[in-house]
């Protein structure tokens, strides 16, 4: 079958109130059924049989109003019969063990209403956060702390989106968010990041205020995104279509044995994830439930954009097809993922959307070789620029310049500068603070002034900015390299800290109102960028001059010490120098050439070229 069969089917089930529809995709079966059982406890059901009315399509359709309804499909193969939620379906029981009808047509002008932001990728600043860990270590103000709603609630102190936007955040990148396995929705406070996931089209249960009420997860996720749209901020979603949680007893192996999933020629899960087996995603069944679940959460949720863990298990073929589908409804939908795999994969080399394939195909990827090089490696004692190395700075000034092919001797591995994301933490390993302080056993003075440099160095970057959520707040977590599990006290952010960080919060929000201001972060391409900007000759101080004719101060120079020692240059100054923007409250001091403190950063503008001949 390829792509346009699934199209002509609506897989799942068609609500109506006079009687509902249930199609499916299986494979290899005697007979197929749909159990609807008397609620979602109840182990009593009544069995419809379902006929074949394509090849490996089987259909049925039951009289009555199913809303409401909780479901299973019965699957009979080789004198066996095996029980399948519904893939396709759009809410659940608590924990996903049963699909349940609910009819969409309750939200549709709700849907309708949530309009994207007008921001793309060339304008995005991405702050990265988790749903608990946004919402838990709140004040009185927010009640529906570790939900959905508590995203939105928050008045004062406890306004996080307010606050956001203050700090120059554009989107807010949301960790899985789709219906996962491991927690226990009845639970509380159970935590895991959710790269676990169990049904594409239903959010995760355990987020909502009412996990036995199918309707609540469904209305409060919208509830979400309006609030979040209405205080002028975007939302990305983190997706996981690289692997399941425990396949060989996934709905999709269950109905289709060996079509979803990639093996090895010895019949065994491919796993190149580390995390259960891999999406066979060359194949137009699963291409069909990527790209239709996709579409679900930008054109009824509303999301603007999605980041694809470990990317490079996605077929480069199906990631292209993702976007050209995703761009006919939101031409500025934000699309980018780790270009890597974690393990050994059967899926051909050639075929993985590693770094490079994202070449002028609308989707960017994550620049883990400019984080390496500005911390070193991220889980041990490695240093990096920031932590004082200067030794690999002429490869920094190739990931300034949003790692394009600049000249020979600096080769990136873009396009255009919006093909990286650029950041020094993610999720994923040590958080900031805590490498910095295994590195260097910095006291804390010292490493807010390195993480100072640490955000002027993506954030003054051509590329993507993003930040980790809590860096900006010097958040540890406690040496915890891998977080996933470890709950609230690791992982929550404490926003009591805001006062006591205020001015490194302040210097961020500079940071990202300077490039908001500058034309060329969001405009120039490559040949703009070769063109346009000057890097400086110097030894240990990386610098680089932008020439913006047409804007208020034709030049600017951005200059940076990684070094913990003062450094002088010299530059050309005219009667017009304005100091823009300086990590240290201490003008750039000029009066013996220029001298930049240990660790410091300096925006400069005037009307002349700062570097001879430019």
């Amino acid at each position: 079958m390829e792509y346009i069969d699934f199209k002509a089917y609506q897989f799942g089930y068609n609500y109506g109130k006079a009687s509902t529809t249930f199609t499916v995709f299986a494979t290899d079966c005697e007979q197929l059924s749909v159990a609807i059982y008397a609620d979602a406890n109840r182990f009593q059901y009544t069995l419809h049989a379902m006929r074949e009315v394509a090849t490996n399509v089987w259909s049925v359709e039951i009289p009555g109003d199913l809303d409401g309804t909780y479901y299973n499909y019965f699957i009979d193969r080789s004198g066996l019969r095996f029980k399948a939620n519904d893939p396709f379906a759009f809410s659940c029981s608590t924990n996903g063990r049963r699909s349940c009808v609910v009819d969409l047509a309750r939200f549709k002008q709700r849907s309708a209403d949530l309009k994207h932001v007008s921001e793309g990728l060339k304008s995005a600043i991405i702050y990265e956060t988790h749903i608990r860990d946004f919402t838990v270590k709140t004040g009185d103000s927010v009640v529906d702390k570790g939900k959905y709603l508590g995203v939105i609630e928050g008045t004062g102190e406890d306004d996080r989106l307010s606050y956001l936007k203050h700090l120059g955040v554009s989107h807010i990148h949301f960790l899985p968010l789709q219906d996962f396995s491991s927690v226990d929705e009845t639970v509380e406070d159970d935590y895991n990041w959710g790269y676990d996931p169990h049904h594409y089209f239903i959010p995760e249960g355990a987020y909502a205020t009412d996990v036995d009420d199918p309707y609540a997860r469904i209305d409060e996720l919208l509830q979400m995104v309006e609030g979040v749209h209405g205080a002028g901020l975007g939302l990305i979603l983190d997706v996981v279509y690289n692997h399941t949680y425990d396949s060989a007893w996934q709905a999709l192996e269950i109905l289709a044995p060996s079509v979803y999933f990639r093996k090895w020629q010895d019949g065994t899960f491919s796993d190149g994830s580390g995390c259960g087996s891999e999406l066979n995603t060359m194949h137009p069944a699963t291409r069909y439930l990527i790209v239709e679940s996709l579409k679900h959460w930008q054109n009824f949720y509303g999301f603007d954009g999605f980041r694809f863990d470990l990317m490079a298990l996605i077929d480069t073929e199906t990631m292209q097809f993702v976007a050209a589908e995703l761009k006919k409804t939101h031409p500025d939908v934000i699309l980018y993922g780790e270009p890597w795999v974690a393990t050994s994969t059967s899926l051909d080399p050639e075929l993985r959307f590693v770094k490079g394939k994202q070449r002028g195909s609308g989707i960017a990827v994550f620049n883990d070789d400019y984080r390496q090089l500005l911390k070193g490696d991220s889980d041990g004692g490695g240093v990096g620029f920031v932590q004082g190395d200067s030794a690999q700075s002429h490869f920094i000034k190739t990931h300034l310049l949003g790692a394009i092919d600049y000249s020979e001797e600096h080769k990136g591995f873009t396009d255009c500068p919006f093909e990286a994301i650029n950041y020094i933490s993610a999720h994923d390993n040590l958080i900031l603070y805590d490498k910095l302080k295994l590195s260097t056993n910095w006291s804390d003075r010292e490493i807010m002034r390195a993480t100072k440099l640490s955000f002027a160095l993506f954030l003054l970057a051509f590329g993507v900015p993003f930040i980790q959520g809590g860096t900006e707040l010097m958040h540890s977590k406690k040496m915890d390299r891998n977080s996933y599990k470890s709950g609230d006290r690791i992982n929550a952010i404490d926003w009591s800290k805001r006062a006591e960080f205020a001015k490194l919060t302040d210097w961020v929000a500079k940071l990202t109102a300077f490039r908001k201001a500058m034309p060329c972060y969001h405009s120039f391409d490559a040949a703009q960028i070769r063109n346009h900007v000057k890097l400086l000759n110097h030894e240990t101080v990386i610098g680089f001059q932008i020439e913006q004719v047409d804007f208020t101060a034709p030049y600017t120079m951005i200059l940076i010490n990684g070094q913990l020692s003062e450094q002088v240059i010299d530059l050309s100054i005219d009667d017009s120098l304005h100091k823009v923007l300086s990590s240290y409250e201490n003008s750039c001091d000029h009066s013996r050439g220029f001298v930049l403190q240990e660790q410091q950063v300096c925006v400069l503008q005037q009307q002349t070229p700062f570097l001879v001949g430019s």
